[in-house]
């Protein structure tokens, strides 16, 4: 980090305060001769200088990455005393990064989120009929009695253009849970692929414990995209019309239990943002083919939904980094003293 200051009047001293998001580490200040670090706070007191100078310090991520990217936000105060707000997840937004969070980015009053995970037991005929559009988690595996769970996600992209150049684009779940059951444990590390959905579904409000409650028109089930309304090709969404070949793979196992899964989506995210294919979402499953379901490892993963609300920093994440013209001007701010 570079802070620059340009002298514009007689020679006098100056004090500089900034910081870094919680987690991040300050080190190697330059000038080190009055710079002082406290927590997440570097403030260096200069003498008198009568030229324009720089201050440098390395700001360091925390070893387990925090929700990425991080946000830089702060205020500056001129000798006017009129604060100027800089950084923060607008100006960062405006910059080349958005974050699509339920209810929380990129503001409180996004609602842009759908996830549910559809269930199937054996031939499908227990579970298939039931909606877990409410439940606090989605869930992905399976037991010894081939209990299927698939969760499928959605995120409208508020904000970016058709003309904006997709960088990078992640998909991030709060690993919080491996659910055991009277057949069988967690069996070990599962790959579990993201793959693009074809097909519209509704999202439902089917509440209750992983097993959600029974659909109603129109919520989305293991063998309908919207219940009674229209199918899937192939149960689970399994049909060359249902499903994309999988983009990108992550492990979800007993290490990652307490941290965020990340899935590569950047070629859906790129596809869904200039149009050339519908935002359906996506669905993540342990096969990696479409049109049929091969052999999974044993265990069901939990991880916290849209719906989760005694913590909404934990709710699924979709990072995108682009570049698109800002629909507003971002303060370019200089010190001068």
């Amino acid at each position: 980090m570079t802070i620059g200051i340009k002298h514009a009047g007689p020679s006098s001293s100056l004090l500089i305060a900034d910081g870094v998001p919680a987690g991040w580490t300050i080190s190697n200040p330059t000038p080190a001769t009055g710079a002082t670090v406290t927590g997440t706070t570097i403030t260096w007191t200069l003498g008198a200088f009568t030229a324009d100078t720089t201050v440098t310090y390395t700001a360091t991520p925390p070893a387990v990455a925090p929700v990425w990217p991080a946000n830089f936000n702060g205020r500056v105060t001129g000798d006017l005393g009129i604060p100027v707000a800089i950084g923060g997840s607008r100006s960062v937004a405006q910059s080349g990064v958005f974050l699509y969070q339920q209810g929380v980015y990129p503001g409180p009053s996004y609602q842009g989120t759908a996830d549910a995970h559809i269930l199937a037991y054996g031939t499908g005929t227990n579970y298939s009929g039931r909606n877990t559009g409410a439940v606090l988690f989605v869930e992905e595996g399976n037991n010894t009695n081939l209990r299927a769970a698939i969760p499928l996600l959605r995120f409208s992209l508020e904000g970016i253009t058709p003309q904006a150049i997709i960088y990078e684009a992640k998909l991030r779940l709060y690993h919080y849970r491996n659910r055991n059951t009277a057949q069988a444990a967690f069996a070990g590390p599962q790959t579990v692929y993201a793959a693009r959905l074809l097909r519209d579904w509704i999202e439902g409000n089917g509440a209750g414990d992983h097993n959600g409650r029974a659909a109603l028109s129109g919520e989305v089930t293991w063998y309908w995209a919207r219940f009674n309304l229209e199918r899937w090709a192939i149960g689970g969404a399994y049909g060359s019309a249902d499903m994309a070949a999988p983009e990108s793979s992550a492990i979800a196992s007993s290490s990652t239990l307490g941290t965020w899964v990340e899935w590569d989506v950047t070629q859906m995210v790129r596809a869904w943002a200039d149009s050339s294919s519908p935002n359906f979402g996506l669905k993540l499953t342990q096969d990696n083919v479409v049109g049929t379901s091969g052999t999974w490892v044993i265990g069901y993963a939990d991880f916290y939904s849209g719906q989760y609300a005694t913590d909404l920093s934990v709710r699924p994440i979709l990072a995108v980094r682009a570049y698109q013209e800002a629909t507003t001007r971002i303060a370019r701010w200089e010190l001068y003293r």
